[in-house]
């Protein structure tokens, strides 16, 4: 589920086995009035709202597409062909959005523009076994804009700072750096 930028409402994707009952739904927060289904697509992910509220961004199949939040209107980004797409996040100026996508065995993300071009923004590697970038995981983009975050998974999780920022030092590295050992 996501949140309306003006935190009224709640945009969330019904799953459901049902094609009567599957698709993207909004709630007002707080009300007892049924959910109001705006789009039936079958999507592949939860969907995100824009932060300036005009659109809800979404993946159906290898489509993403923005809804209109009253439902009225439907837009096509890009019919994502470079393999596997997941985890969409806005950026925080809505002109854009960042996609993570598994492509010929690399795991990547880019900066996906509202016309449907595409920019690398980082290569992550090649998948190697046990790691999974995209399975369930998310984006997350810094307040400022400025940095992305995402987990890999594999025995443990670890952070990945994108995009300008370092990563920050490991715990035991600090110690040492404390005891003028490092």
């Amino acid at each position: 589920p996501t949140w309306s930028p003006d935190s009224n409402w709640v945009a969330y994707r019904n799953a459901s086995a049902s094609a009567q009952k599957r698709g993207v739904y909004k709630i007002r927060a707080g009300s007892q009035q049924a959910p109001i289904r705006i789009s039936d697509m079958d999507t592949a992910g939860a969907p995100v709202w824009s932060p300036d509220g005009k659109w809800i961004a979404v993946q159906s199949g290898t489509d993403v597409e923005l809804l209109a939040p009253d439902g009225n209107a439907k837009r096509i980004v890009t019919k994502w062909s470079r393999g596997r797409a997941d985890c969409l996040v806005w950026a925080r100026n809505s002109q854009f959005l960042y996609l993570l996508a598994r492509e010929s065995g690399s795991q990547r993300i880019f900066r996906l523009q509202l016309d449907g071009s595409a920019t690398l923004v980082r290569d992550l590697g090649s998948t190697q076994a046990g790691t999974n970038f995209v399975d369930g995981n998310t984006l997350s983009l810094s307040p400022d804009g400025k940095a992305i975050l995402t987990t890999e998974r594999r025995s443990h999780t670890r952070v990945l700072l994108m995009e300008g920022l370092r990563p920050p030092r490991p715990f035991w590295r600090r110690w040492l750096d404390r005891l003028g050992i490092g």
